[in-house]
């Protein structure tokens, strides 16, 4: 499923907005960091509102960053997150 998505947005057209993930493991990771998009002050808040800044700001920027180049923004959500592994029903 990864391979798909990598496709069809590209390596910087997908950003993990996971504060489980530590911010030095992400640069591991294909696409950007949501850590990103955190202001320094945040280092403290809980995940949750790490998880809600990030994806906030993320959104934001992006919008504002395609629209300024004359692009119809597009959003895709992928729920089950970066570790998700996909299992057959059949098993």
């Amino acid at each position: 499923m990864w391979g798909k998505v990598l496709r069809r947005v590209g390596e910087e057209g997908l950003i993990y907005c996971g504060p489980d993930i530590p911010g030095e493991s992400c640069f591991r990771l294909p696409g950007r960091s949501g850590y990103e998009f955190l202001p320094p002050s945040a280092r403290r808040l809980g995940r949750v509102r790490k998880a809600e800044l990030m994806v906030q700001n993320a959104l934001i920027a992006s919008y504002r960053a395609l629209a300024a180049s004359g692009i119809n923004p597009r959003v895709a959500f992928i729920p089950e997150g970066p570790y998700a592994v996909p299992v057959s029903k059949m098993m």
